[in-house]
C-alpha cells in the first residue's frame, strides 16, 4: 500500500490538511501530494517568482518526522545546476502552478505514522525571498 493512501483516508475523515499557508502572497495545496505534486497559487495582485528546482525535490522542501518528533532525513537531491535561474517561473496574479514532486517514494520505506510539512521559498516582485510553510499533515502507519 502506498503512503498516500493513508493520507487519503485521513482527508476523507476530515483531517485538517486542506490548503494551508499563513502567507500573504501564496496558497499551498498540500492535498495535491496525493497525486505526487504540490500546487502553488499566487493570490496576490503582483507577479511572484518560484524556483521549481527548489520545490520539486522533496529533500529540499519536505520535512518529515515520526509521531514522536524524530526527524527522518531524506536522500540528497541532485547537484543544483550552476544557473538555477533557468528554473525560475513567474506566476502572474491569481495564476496557479502544479509542480511534480521527485523523491516521495522514499517515504514508502517507513511503515510508521509520519508527520509531513512542506516548506518553500518565492520572490515577490522587488522584494527579498520569502518563505511559506504548510501545516503538518499526518500519515497513519501503513498496514502490511
Amino acid at each position: 500500500m502506498k503512503w498516500y493512501y493513508g493520507l487519503f483516508i485521513l482527508l476523507l475523515l476530515g483531517s485538517s490538511c486542506g490548503s494551508s499557508s499563513t502567507d500573504e502572497f501564496i496558497d499551498l495545496d498540500v492535498r495535491s501530494m496525493l497525486e505526487g505534486t504540490i500546487v502553488i497559487k499566487n493570490r496576490s495582485t503582483a507577479p511572484i517568482i518560484i524556483n521549481t528546482f527548489e520545490w520539486e525535490y522533496v529533500a529540499l522542501s519536505l520535512e518529515v518526522r515520526t509521531r514522536t518528533g524524530d526527524t527522518i532525513f531524506l536522500p540528497s537531491p541532485p547537484t543544483p545546476p550552476l544557473d538555477r535561474t533557468q528554473y525560475d517561473r513567474v506566476l502572474r496574479a491569481q495564476e496557479q502552478l502544479t509542480i511534480p514532486l521527485k523523491g516521495l517514494e522514499v517515504l514508502n520505506e517507513h511503515q510508521e505514522s509520519l508527520q509531513l510539512r512542506y516548506r518553500g521559498y518565492y520572490y515577490p516582485e522587488s522584494e527579498q525571498r520569502k518563505e511559506v510553510v504548510s501545516e503538518w499533515i499526518y500519515r497513519e502507519a501503513i498496514g502490511g
